[in-house]
């Protein structure tokens, strides 16, 4: 179902689904970091935003909507697509 949503996205579209991915790649890369308290998540969503000239807002809305950030009591969650992440 995915592919056939995926072939009929625009370029737009696609370019921002792949921003938005990469996007949460990078933040789960800190993940240790966060667990550990070493950073708090805020500080990954300012560094995120100036990154992808977004705001921090921004960043964490687009961090919900994938799964990867509830809310400072739930800072890391692995959804289902990005598990292989986990094992690297």
């Amino acid at each position: 179902m995915m592919e056939i949503l995926q072939a009929f996205e625009t370029e737009r579209k696609r370019d921002r689904r792949e921003r938005n991915e990469q996007m949460a790649r990078d933040y789960l890369s800190y993940a240790s970091m966060i667990h550990q308290q070493e950073v708090s998540p805020n500080r990954i969503f300012n560094y995120l935003a100036e990154r992808y000239a977004l705001s921090a807002f921004g960043v964490k809305r687009i961090l919900k909507r994938e799964g990867i950030y509830r809310d400072c009591k739930h800072p890391v969650l692995y959804p289902e697509r990005y598990k292989e992440l986990v094992q690297s």
